[in-house]
């Protein structure tokens, strides 16, 4: 623990023989020693923890709470420190995400009709949560049967329920497109490609403990390895593979987005911003993804459009919950 000015400096980065003390607080945006001393421990946390993939950037300084203790607040949560023991996350944002529907454009099925469903992966790499860090879903085949062209079927389904924002990372959604008539197993799919996901999720964290062990993780740095490293992909690119040795002749398609940070932002802070309608799904209402639904490169890019095997489009709603 940090007990003199000497210690509390030099956590702060500071050197040199002479110490200020106002310089100290401004750096953490206190005004007392014991306050200093409390931010210096919720960062070193914060630090050792990854909180960048937890609880986000900070937003404030270090304040007393009416129970005695301090928290400190962050784009996505919050870190408390009671009284008398250690630093732990306080709050997390939650979301849940929804399928508001799937629209059939088209069938190439001899007899004019798919019995589709779907298996939808909604995965991030969470530090706290390791294995939990993803909800695999199926949608159908059971309630779905056939669909023609024009066809809405999927509406209002629960994809994943209050899963944990990923600090200032980025939540990875990945939908693929079956045909019922193809596969004998929808339920094997499910778990082929839940392995498939939660083994992205270990691989990545392992990779990012490596490269940060406890105590040295820097914020910018986690954020940096993970665009490098390319970890978000790797929940997409092991579905993939799965997909490719398993199902390929059975599959109609995939969709594969990202809903981030920015989006994330303007959730919590105007959420009807991002609200939209679809005569695709009889005039309801959706907010992800935030593409045109047209024949540009954005719009084919959020539908399953794989050559002849016919044509669909879904739209999701996302909001935040409470855990």
């Amino acid at each position: 623990m940090t007990t003199s000015l000497q210690q509390l400096a030099k956590g702060a980065g500071f050197a040199g023989p002479r110490i200020s003390l106002r310089a100290v607080l401004s750096h953490y945006g206190v005004s007392s020693f014991a306050e200093a001393i409390v931010a210096q421990e919720i960062e070193q946390f914060y630090s050792a923890s990854m909180g960048i993939l937890t609880v986000g950037s900070p937003t404030g300084p270090v304040r007393r709470t009416v129970e005695g203790g301090f928290q400190q607040p962050y784009s996505f949560g919050s870190i408390i420190k009671p009284a008398d023991t250690f630093p732990d996350v306080g709050k997390r944002f939650h979301v849940t995400v929804i399928l508001a529907g799937v629209r059939c454009f088209g069938t190439d099925d001899p007899s004019g009709t798919d019995e589709p469903f779907l298996i939808t992966s909604v995965v991030t790499l969470d530090p706290r949560d390791g294995e939990k860090s993803a909800q695999t879903r199926r949608i159908g085949p059971e309630g779905v049967g056939d669909v023609e062209v024009g066809r809405v079927f999927g509406q209002n389904k629960d994809l994943a329920v209050d899963f944990a924002v990923p600090g200032d990372g980025d939540i990875a959604l990945n939908v693929q497109l079956f045909d019922q008539e193809a596969i004998t197993d929808p339920e094997e799919a499910r778990r082929r490609i839940a392995a498939a996901s939660n083994a992205a999720i270990l691989a990545g964290l392992a990779t990012l403990t490596a490269l940060f062990p406890p105590g040295g993780a820097v914020a910018a740095a986690v954020l940096s390895a993970l665009e490098t490293f390319g970890l978000i992909s790797a929940f997409s690119d092991g579905i993939g593979k799965v997909i490719a040795e398993a199902f390929d002749e059975d599959h109609l398609g995939t969709v594969d987005l990202r809903i981030t940070r920015a989006f994330l932002e303007t959730l919590r802070d105007n959420p009807k911003s991002l609200d939209r309608k679809s005569n695709a799904i009889g005039g309801e209402t959706y907010n992800f993804p935030q593409l045109p639904e047209d024949d540009s490169s954005a719009g084919k890019s959020w539908m399953f459009r794989e050559e002849d095997k016919g044509t669909y489009r879904p739209f999701f709603r996302i909001v935040l919950t409470e855990p």
